[in-house]
């Protein structure tokens, strides 16, 4: 298979789809499940961080709203701690930034500090915030990923 790239199940191993990159298409990546060889979906590159997803029906698929979901069940779930501990900082503004991988099940698979606050209480505030708010809910039917890695935010001003 030339040009072919196998998609695998990152938990069983088996065999999911048979993805072929299209270069008359420019950035495009047609998806057939395997063993069907049915059209599963097709995926438009438009930079490094923004991809179109459109499923066998020709409709979008729009992550949107799940990654949102998650956004908000980990806020939710923050406490800040408390100022006191943070009264020496010099900055009054200072963040942290976590990549956490959910599987399709809505459990999460990785949480990776991206940007430390420099701060332990602030960093592990954020931990904290993701592990009470997991599990998220199940990927929506209509997701082809095993996987995907969300990028959270936490901003505080002191």
């Amino acid at each position: 298979m030339n040009g072919a790239e196998l998609v695998y199940n990152v938990d069983t191993n088996d065999l999911r789809y048979v993805s072929f990159r299209r270069p008359e298409l420019g950035k495009c990546r047609i998806l057939y499940d395997y063993p069907s060889g049915n059209l599963h979906a097709v995926q438009m590159f438009s930079s490094d961080s923004k991809t179109f997803i459109y499923g066998a029906d020709g409709k979008y698929v729009d992550y949107t709203p799940y990654i949102k979901s998650v956004e908000e069940k980990v806020l939710e779930n923050w406490q800040m701690p408390s100022r006191k501990k943070l009264e020496s900082q010099k900055d009054k503004e200072v963040s942290v930034q976590i990549a956490l991988t959910v599987n399709k099940d809505g459990q999460p698979k990785k949480i990776k500090l991206m940007k430390s606050s420099n701060i332990n209480e602030l960093d592990d505030s954020a931990y904290d915030a993701i592990k009470k708010a997991s599990p998220f809910d199940k990927f929506p039917e209509k997701f082809f990923n095993e996987e995907i890695t969300i990028i959270l935010n936490f901003n505080f001003s002191l």
